[in-house]
């Protein structure tokens, strides 16, 4: 993946880990897209979707991550995570749980290589718009690391 031998996670504060690993996995997904490596790349942009919500939720609402009987969320399952950003005002539209479950439907797609029908034109808008709204794009990739371009 995108972020390997890039970061130490565990050197890091948990939302600037989730924010870094995202804007790596968004880098690396959309060379790999350009790349006819679409699989890898749709798994690459994905994760970086999965990370930039837990960022956004971690940095922007705190308050939402524990219940109000003090059970915490599992932040590793995509159907809490969308539970969760649904709830906040930025995503309380309807739109983003279909848009979510349109990407989560490519992501199946890849997985089991039947890319058939792949618009890749609307698929990259969506990722976009989400990550966009997410805060995690537009950046500079003069912060982040070097990528090796040899990598799968």
């Amino acid at each position: 993946m995108p972020h390997f031998g890039l970061m130490d996670p565990e050197n890091m504060k948990p939302e600037d880990a989730s924010l870094l690993r995202a804007r790596l996995h968004i880098r690396g997904g959309k060379r790999r897209i350009s790349e006819g490596k679409m699989a890898a790349g749709v798994a690459a942009l994905h994760d970086a979707l999965i990370h930039g919500i837990e960022w956004y939720l971690v940095s922007k609402y705190p308050e939402l991550l524990s219940s109000s009987a003090g059970v915490e969320y599992d932040l590793t399952d995509d159907d809490i995570l969308i539970q969760l950003l649904h709830k906040t005002q930025s995503f309380s539209d309807t739109f983003y749980i279909n848009e979510f479950k349109y990407i989560g439907e490519i992501l199946d797609q890849a997985l089991y290589k039947e890319m058939y029908e792949f618009d890749e034109k609307k698929y990259l808008n969506s990722i976009c718009n989400f990550m966009e709204k997410l805060e995690i794009e537009p950046f500079s990739e003069e912060g982040l690391p070097p990528e090796d371009p040899t990598t799968y």
